[in-house]
């Protein structure tokens, strides 16, 4: 018991007991530029055009002799919840699990947790996070799904789960054993370390699929951040509907989810690509889906949007050491999209995976699909996005773009070649590189940078960094994109991006450019080059030496400009560089004239003096060893050249003292007793 006091005890202490990383205030916070009034409006119009399509499916549904809802051949829950726009084909939705047809699936790496493959475990310790233990405490994140959760697992904690639809329905459901399995990956406590969750210390929103779309943005607005949907449209499933024109096509769905994301920049909701690849198991042959492509050009729906990530399913890690350590799962749905965007965009562990059951209030279940693998990484996000918050406490949170900038500079290489691909998207999903990154990025080491700006039209944004020569220089942009146009028939090529924004990377000493990494347009070749990307709204660049794997050591600039004319005339992007040697460039490291500091070590009131040429107008910060800011006064030097701190409200140990004035940055170590 004393070991477990003490440890939490730490944490609470490291943390700065800042912990409510979403009180009502913060998340008042979050929203408080979001348009509300455009918001109930499309709440209200998503509300009654969903039940104008309920309507008319089951109308259509009872003439063709067609089921409601149901349980497929693999075990997957699906419902009616509408028609496919301009038809009168109807719309199911489906849970995106698999049944596998014999025990193959279950027998490779069943060890190989969720956690590991994702390299969650090291924030869970702290140990990438300068001690600081990440692991989801006061956040919040959402489901949809099939059903409700069942709250009363042990696994799941004494009120986590909180039903924000109301919805209800029995345990013993198809979509409630389904919802509960994918809650577990998400939030399962310690109660049993086996299924224990991404963020076990977050709390659950959780909602049926019904009126997804409308209570996604009624959420939004209330200031969450992340949701998993493990859940996708059951083209394929016999008697019901089968068109491949859908496939990899932006349409209706793809545009709506996009017109709500560029109204809620901070929310990111993640989507499972579904199972599809391996057909359909009829019991006694299996059907392929577009057979003729191989595998590619499976996803549908949300599937295809900009601005949400969607998730891959592979075989479990224990330890990635190589590309060749990532094998893709057998029914995992490939892109690209129809105009060659990179989907899915990362992967997770999907293959037997560990969770909570329903058969009792302690069960467990092995689960495969898609459905699986999506849940890991909603749960990284809300790791990011709490570890974000105790690093910059007055910062809040980050964009929703710049979330997918994290992921896609920090993920493992994944598949055959360097890049990502139309199969594994970024790679594997890796919350220890994405944490070190933000750690980082904190004053004082500056070995990364996260920054979050706005290009306006014919503008270009320019920053200028140094490199060591002892690794690549990575660069990532992401926005959220207005909404497209639906795209026309079967296979429409045609561009759905509509702010074209470009990121390049240039040697200074010798002009030499980087390129971002782009799918080569041509069906059936579709190998990813560096070149210029016109497609994604997401583009890294990465400098590397093609023998040495590094770039060499010296100065370069981190440029991003646009193409034609930004809709609204401006665009907000994140930047995401690491790889750096430590201050950028153009934050010069120079001396205070003759400052002093005493007396250190210090009991509680430091005194700080210099010339007042150099230091009047100096931001006065101090920071604890986790790099989490403690204390700031930009007023401190206000016309004088000596001012004291009193530093009595900090705990005994080490910090860092940091002044800056314009380009005057210095930094200095103090010992409180």
């Amino acid at each position: 018991m004393k070991n477990k006091i003490t440890k939490l005890f730490l944490v609470l202490m490291l943390s700065g007991f800042t912990a409510n990383a979403q009180t009502p205030e913060e998340r008042e916070q979050i929203v408080k530029d979001y348009n509300h009034e455009w918001l109930e409006n499309f709440e209200k119009t998503q509300r009654e055009k969903w039940d104008k399509d309920y309507e008319l499916a089951v109308s259509i549904a009872e003439k063709k002799g067609l089921p409601l809802s149901g349980t497929d051949e693999e075990g997957n829950y699906f419902e009616l919840v509408g028609v496919i726009e301009g038809s009168d084909n109807l719309k199911y939705y489906k849970t995106n699990k698999i049944r596998t047809k014999d025990n193959v699936l279950f027998n490779n790496g069943s060890s190989k947790s969720s956690i590991q493959t994702a390299r969650v475990q090291f924030l869970h310790d702290g140990s990438s996070t300068n001690n600081v233990i990440v692991d989801g405490q006061s956040m919040i994140v959402g489901e949809w799904d099939g059903g409700t959760v069942y709250a009363a697992h042990k696994s799941l904690g004494v009120n986590r789960v909180t039903m924000k639809d109301n919805s209800t329905g029995q345990v013993t459901s198809s979509g409630i054993d389904h919802a509960t399995h994918v809650a577990g990956t998400m939030i399962a406590n310690n109660n049993n370390p086996l299924i224990k969750g991404m963020a076990p210390a977050a709390s659950l929103w959780a909602n049926n699929w019904v009126q997804d779309t409308a209570e996604m943005t009624a959420q939004s607005n209330q200031g969450l951040l992340v949701s998993n949907h493990s859940y996708g449209i059951g083209y394929f499933q016999a008697g019901f509907h089968n068109n491949p024109s859908e496939l990899g096509r932006y349409n209706t769905s793809s545009r709506v989810l996009d017109q709500l994301l560029y109204n809620v920049e901070y929310y990111l909701p993640v989507y499972a690509a579904g199972n599809d690849r391996n057909g359909e198991w009829t019991g006694s042959q299996t059907v392929y889906f577009n057979a003729s492509k191989n595998g590619d050009d499976l996803l549908h729906g949300e599937g295809t949007s900009k601005n949400n990530v969607v998730v891959a399913a592979i075989d479990g890690i224990t330890n990635y050491q190589q590309p060749s350590d990532v094998i893709m799962s057998s029914f995992s749905n490939w892109g690209p999209t129809d105009d060659f965007r990179i989907k899915p965009d990362i992967s997770a562990k999907g293959v037997a995976v560990n969770s909570v059951g329903t058969a009792s209030d302690t069960a467990t279940k092995l689960e495969n699909g898609t459905s699986m693998a999506a849940p890991s990484v909603a749960g990284v996000f809300v790791l990011w996005q709490q570890y974000f918050k105790e690093l910059y406490p007055t910062k809040g949170k980050m964009r929703a773009a710049t979330v997918k900038a994290l992921m896609a500079i920090s993920a493992d290489e994944a598949g055959t070649a360097d890049g990502p691909d139309h199969r594994f998207g970024w790679g594997v999903i890796n919350a220890k590189k994405g944490a070190e990154i933000l750690r980082d990025s904190k004053p004082g080491v500056d070995r990364s940078q996260v920054l979050e700006q706005q290009l306006s039209n014919g503008a270009n944004f320019e920053i200028e960094v140094e490199t060591a020569g002892n690794e690549p220089l990575k660069a990532a942009i992401a926005w959220t994109d207005p909404a497209g146009n639906v795209s026309g028939g079967n296979d429409d090529a045609t561009s759905v991006l509509v702010n074209d924004l470009d990121l390049r990377v240039v040697r200074v000493s010798n002009g030499d450019v980087a390129l971002p990494w782009a799918i080569n347009k041509v069906p059936n070749n579709m190998f990813v080059a560096k070149r210029d990307n016109d497609r994604d709204p997401l583009e890294v660049v990465e400098f590397k030496g093609a023998v040495s794997g590094v770039a060499a050591a010296g100065k370069y600039k981190i440029i991003v400009t646009h193409k034609g004319t930004l809709t609204s005339g401006s665009q907000k992007f994140s930047l995401i560089v690491s790889g750096l040697k430590g201050e950028p460039v153009s934050v010069k490291e120079q001396q205070f004239d003759n400052l002093v500091v005493y007396p250190n070590p210090v009991n509680d009131i430091v005194t700080l003096k210099a010339d007042l040429a150099s230091i009047a107008g100096a931001n006065t910060q101090i920071f604890d060893m986790s790099g989490k800011q403690v204390y700031e006064n930009k007023d401190l030097f206000y016309n004088t050249n000596e001012a004291s701190v009193n530093i009595s409200f900090l705990n005994s140990g080490v910090y860092l003292l940091k002044l800056t004035n314009g380009e005057t940055n210095q930094t200095i170590k103090i010992v409180k007793k």
